[in-house]
């Protein structure tokens, strides 16, 4: 199967663990090919594009976090240490489950 723009599709089915449920649609070969040569995936998870799919389904953006990441006290008690803070923003996807992802914004 080809898409509009000449490029490969192949068939993807998969089903959640979690709810059993089984979908399928046509995506880039290249994209499947990626996703199957990582090994750090999480489970349940599916990266597509832009798109993160749990359960089989799109998941929905609920908002955003702004966290913040301190070095550890020193051995001797103090709180000053020589590392700064690291503050980052993330963006939190929710899949309809209640499963919820923080993403770098």
């Amino acid at each position: 199967m080809r898409a509009s723009t000449n490029e490969l599709l192949v068939h993807v089915i998969y089903a959640c663990a979690a709810c059993g449920s089984f979908h399928a649609h046509a995506a880039p070969f290249e994209q499947v090919a990626a996703l199957l040569n990582k090994s750090d995936t999480v489970p349940g998870l599916v990266h597509f594009g832009g798109e993160y799919l749990h359960c089989g389904l799109p998941m929905t953006l609920i908002g955003v976090a702004h966290r913040v990441i301190q070095a550890p006290p020193s051995p001797d008690g103090a709180s000053e240490t020589d590392l700064p803070d690291v503050e980052f923003d993330t963006k939190i996807a929710q899949c309809e489950c209640g499963f919820r992802l923080e993403l770098p914004t």
